[in-house]
């Protein structure tokens, strides 16, 4: 059984939201952080498969990134994500 990780997504042309493929909160147009309990390489794969995205951008984060000048609540959900295993 793998871990619960966090990922910065970060796609543009994309075709479907990624809520199949872990919980997410979205930071901006495009811009997302998943936590999903697969690895990055699983990650990229399942975004690039589900989203069909132009560019696609996957980075595991050891930590929740400080925010400013993003939708708002951004903040919060992003904390709240973070916390619940």
């Amino acid at each position: 059984m793998e871990m619960m990780r966090l990922f910065l997504v970060h796609l543009t042309g994309f075709a479907h939201a990624l809520e199949d493929i872990g919980e997410s909160v979205e930071l901006g147009e495009g811009l997302y952080v998943i936590k999903v309990e697969a690895t990055r390489s699983k990650v990229y794969h399942a975004v690039k498969k589900r989203c069909a995205p132009k560019s696609l951008l996957v980075a595991q984060l050891d930590d929740v990134p400080k925010l400013m000048g993003f939708k708002p609540g951004a903040t919060k959900a992003l904390r709240l994500l973070a916390a619940v295993d």
